[in-house]
């Protein structure tokens, strides 16, 4: 961000954000449940801002997304009312409404494009580290005859496929900068070139088959939205990916077989997986959770409920990898036939305002960067939990902030006023806070050993979340 935009009061949450996003990625000490910690807190923050700031979040929406939200709204309360546990359900409501009203607070920060190059520059400044831990392990592993596994290469993420959630989001962004018109040194070209490359050989060393599906599908609608004007978009990004693909291949094969003459031990821990993950299963649960409970769903987050009567423990249990069939199972058909209008429409709005014949050669690389990053983690939370996990969930409010942001940056700046909806944020912190304190101490204040909440290693709020 420029300086002038730091200094002004209204854009302290998305400074907070950008701030996260930077740093949490690249903490080895700070764990999932911390990243989550760090989430609410900025969640908090975002809320008091808006409430003591004055900052009118219901003119950011039109009637009909206001009144379908606010149905929505009322089915998950109800849904939580009448679930097995109404503290978890009230908790994962609170964190989606919250995550809503936080990317709608600080939207108005992006409508200056600057902004946006000047805050893509520095996360990439993230990818940068990330990318050497990521050669330092490569080349400690490379020595040693140790077994290891894939996550050890991304030691500030739990599981890999948690930070494939989070990656997915940004690798347009590598992208973007080589298509505006920015005045860099040419070393300064080649340093952006060699972090781009080595994000796309993050991406492909995860072997994740859903993730290369999802950029597949985005490069596809991008394509057929844009049409010519995405060409040169779409030739950087294969150039990039596939540059990354043989740098890969040179890493995990070549170079191994010359040192060892076996590039097996490298091989067996980074193969494409070729099983389901028990997907199928999980999704047939979600599919007969919905059926069984058509209205109103099983509750929020109770995908991750255990009868304890009746408990039939499983590691893959606590969300089914699928956005689509957690929101039917949890919230029921038809909370989720009002998401699914809320998504299409919003889509049309924006492909409305933004295809091949609309969108002018200045506007169409952000226009298109933002259409791929988006596509792609919709695709991708469709196999993978990504509007689960706390890093992801907050690249979301990025992104989509920018495209509202973006959207909107012909319309003036409206005077900051109280709204109806502000006067609301203060209860639902206190709630919030309420229903999160028992696990917030007893994270930040007891000895691992002694929770009771560490039942066993099955992410969904918390690492370890089952709800019994």
């Amino acid at each position: 961000m420029n300086i002038n935009t730091l200094l002004n009061k209204k854009s302290l949450p998305a400074f907070f954000l950008a701030l996260l996003l930077i740093t949490l990625p690249n903490f080895i000490g700070c764990d999932y449940n911390y990243k989550r910690i760090y989430e609410v807190t900025f969640l908090y923050f975002t809320f008091l801002f808006i409430f003591f700031c004055k900052v009118n979040i219901s003119n950011k929406f039109d009637t009909n997304v206001k009144y379908t939200l606010i149905a929505a709204l009322c089915l998950g309360i109800i849904s939580g009312l009448t679930s097995e546990n109404i503290k978890y359900a009230f908790i994962e409501l609170i964190t989606f409404f919250s995550l809503f009203i936080a990317t709608l607070g600080i939207s108005e920060t992006w409508k200056n494009k600057d902004t946006v190059i000047a805050s893509v520059f520095v996360l990439i400044t993230s990818f940068l580290f990330l990318e050497i831990k990521f050669y330092a392990y490569y080349l400690a592993f490379l020595f040693s005859t140790n077994k290891f596994s894939i996550h050890e290469f991304f030691p500030s993420f739990a599981n890999a496929r948690f930070f494939n959630q989070y990656q997915i989001w940004t690798l347009p962004f590598l992208t973007l900068i080589f298509t505006e018109n920015v005045f860099l040194k040419k070393t300064f070209k080649l340093a952006l070139l060699f972090i781009a490359i080595s994000w796309w050989l993050l991406f492909f060393t995860t072997g994740s088959r859903g993730a290369i599906l999802s950029v597949i599908t985005a490069i596809c609608i991008v394509k057929h939205i844009f049409k010519k004007k995405s060409s040169d978009f779409i030739r950087i990004t294969l150039y990039l990916s596939l540059t990354g693909f043989v740098l890969y291949q040179f890493l995990f094969h070549a170079i191994p077989y010359l040192i060892n003459q076996d590039s097996k031990l490298l091989l067996d821990s980074l193969e494409i997986r070729i099983n389901s993950s028990d997907r199928l299963f999980l999704w047939e649960k979600a599919i007969s959770f919905s059926i069984d409970n058509p209205v109103l769903g099983i509750g929020p987050m109770h995908f991750a409920w255990q009868d304890i009567n009746n408990i039939t423990p499983s590691p893959h249990l606590n969300h089914p990898h699928n956005s689509f069939l957690q929101w039917a199972a949890e919230w029921g058909l038809i909370s989720l036939s009002l998401i699914s209008y809320l998504t299409l429409y919003s889509l049309k709005k924006w492909f409305t305002r933004f295809n091949y014949k609309a969108v002018t050669n200045t506007d169409a690389p952000l226009a298109i960067t933002l259409t791929f990053s988006v596509i792609s983690a919709l695709t991708y939370s469709l196999f993978s939990g990504v509007i689960v996990m706390p890093m992801s969930q907050l690249m979301g409010v990025f992104i989509i902030s920018i495209m509202i942001g973006t959207y909107n940056n012909e319309l003036p700046i409206i005077k900051h006023t109280f709204s109806y909806l502000n006067f609301t944020l203060i209860p639902i912190a206190l709630l919030y806070f309420y229903l999160l304190s028992p696990q917030l101490i007893e994270i930040l204040f007891n000895d691992e050993g002694s929770t009771t909440i560490l039942t066993n290693h099955t992410p969904r709020f918390w690492l370890d979340g089952d709800i019994f």
